[in-house]
């Protein structure tokens, strides 16, 4: 906030000099829509593990089950959920975003936390899983569609 204010001061002293300050207007603007959209997706992120931590839909301790693994919470934080499943295993759940709402879809980011050598192996199974899991519960794909008019010429 503090320097919003410096900077449209500068730009004040600017203007009142007899300096043109539309292109430096238009650069600073460009650059602050460039940095917005840059960021937006790691805002997104940071902002719904600051609604899992201040709405607490779930606690520490509390025995939950978040994305098909069921176990005790033992940490929450603004990008991960810790977990202890029942045979004494570790499981750190990652926070699941929506990412756009194109023209025909609704596009998430999902970025789980594998071993270098299963990853690709988690990739396929994944969107597999999510596939599956929404043909399950009735949930189609939607995508693009086209009318196509056909005519006919008539020749004469």
């Amino acid at each position: 906030m503090y320097y919003s204010f410096m900077v449209m001061v500068v730009i004040a002293a600017a203007g009142q000099l007899g300096i043109n300050t539309t292109s430096f207007l238009t650069i600073v603007g460009a650059a602050g829509l460039a940095i917005g959209l840059a960021l937006k997706d790691s805002l997104a992120n940071v902002v719904s593990g600051v609604m899992l931590v201040l709405f607490r839909p779930y606690k520490v301790s509390d025995f939950v089950e978040i994305g098909g693994v069921s176990g005790n919470v033992v940490g929450i934080s603004l990008f991960t959920t810790e977990l202890n499943t029942g045979d004494n295993q570790k499981v750190i759940v990652p926070l699941i975003a929506v990412s756009e709402l194109a023209d025909s879809s609704v596009n998430f980011v999902v970025r789980p936390w594998v071993k270098t050598g299963d990853s690709w192996d988690v990739y396929f199974a994944l969107h597999e899983n999510i596939k599956l899991a929404l043909d399950a519960n009735g949930i189609s794909i939607p995508f693009p569609q086209q009318d196509v008019h056909m005519y006919r010429e008539s020749k004469e």
